[in-house]
């Protein structure tokens, strides 16, 4: 990016799904039509261009604000999604809402495990129900979500994942249904004088049939991490 904010992006691979932003600090936190927090824009698009409109806070950038950390939803059927949509979520708004009240803006992140994909148990279609009960008119908030291992598409009872022409690896097919409906495994974002970076941290050994995973970052992560944290 030149002085003048003209831009252009080289090298961009077969397995990029998104172009992202960290969002400034200055900036409101941009709300797609779902009601999700949206940085990024789904590559290719139809046009050359990946441009990013942002709404500068009132009060410029916050001085304080409260971040929720919430734990594993997990959610394995359709009953522990009702009960976490009608008992933690409105829990979430009314805590959200006696902050607010003192002046403090609110921000969530998940921390991994949206949903409970297992060996034997396919909770797909809870991912857009979750998608949905995170929504800001809901939980009150703008709710960020960070990718963990029962995050990974379904695989099992003959459900095999494999590389394919967007995605070079299959751990990168496995991500990608959790990407499709809440954005970048890897990203970061920046609230007061906090910069806050969210990563995929499960790797499987071998191949899924072991369930045998381990924690780290891959190489790209790694390179990754350094140029964001470069700009900080």
């Amino acid at each position: 990016t030149d002085a003048n904010g003209y831009y252009r992006m080289e090298n961009i691979t077969m397995d990029t799904w998104y172009i992202y932003i960290s969002l400034p600090a200055e900036y409101e936190v941009p709300i797609n039509e779902f009601g999700q927090p949206c940085f990024y824009k789904p590559y290719p698009s139809n046009s050359p261009q990946y441009d990013f409109t942002l709404t500068p806070m009132a009060g410029g950038k916050e001085k304080k604000f409260a971040f929720f950390a919430i734990g594993d939803p997990q959610v394995r059927n359709t009953t522990q999604f009702n009960r976490f949509n009608t008992e933690a979520v409105p829990a979430i708004k009314v805590h959200s809402q006696d902050v607010k009240a003192s002046g403090i803006n609110c921000y969530g992140m998940t921390l991994g495990d949206i949903i409970a994909n297992s060996d034997g148990t396919n909770t797909e279609s809870l991912r857009d129900d979750m998608r949905d009960a995170f929504a800001i008119d809901k939980a009150g908030l703008p709710v960020f979500q960070t990718y963990g291992n029962h995050d990974n598409t379904y695989y099992g009872d003959g459900v095999v994942i494999s590389a394919d022409e967007r995605s070079s690896t299959f751990e990168l097919k496995a991500q990608r249904n959790h990407e499709a409906i809440f954005g970048p495994v890897d990203y970061s974002f920046n609230r007061g004088d906090i910069h806050i970076i969210g990563m995929r941290d499960i790797w499987y050994k071998n191949d899924y049939s072991t369930r045998d995973y381990a924690t780290g970052f891959t190489k790209v992560q790694y390179e990754w991490l350094k140029q964001d944290l470069a700009l900080v």
